[in-house]
């Protein structure tokens, strides 16, 4: 688990993510702090597969990026 203080990415990475996202760096902080709370969340509640699904895809996700299979 990534701690608060750590960073999950390095500039070099970041910039690689944010090319290929094409998003602007407040976008893609957005994006990694959200992955990572949304991750943190399921290991904590230990979700089901099935559940972490069904409430990704109710958020808007889209279905091909929300398989588990």
């Amino acid at each position: 688990m990534v701690l608060q203080s750590e960073k999950a990415f390095t500039a070099d990475e970041e910039e690689k993510l944010q090319g290929a996202l094409q998003l602007d760096p407040k976008e893609l902080e957005l994006v990694i702090n959200t992955t990572t709370f949304i991750l943190q969340q399921a290991a904590y509640h230990l979700v089901k597969p099935a559940v972490l699904k069904t409430q990704l895809a109710a958020l808007g996700m889209e279905e091909e990026k929300v398989s588990v299979e």
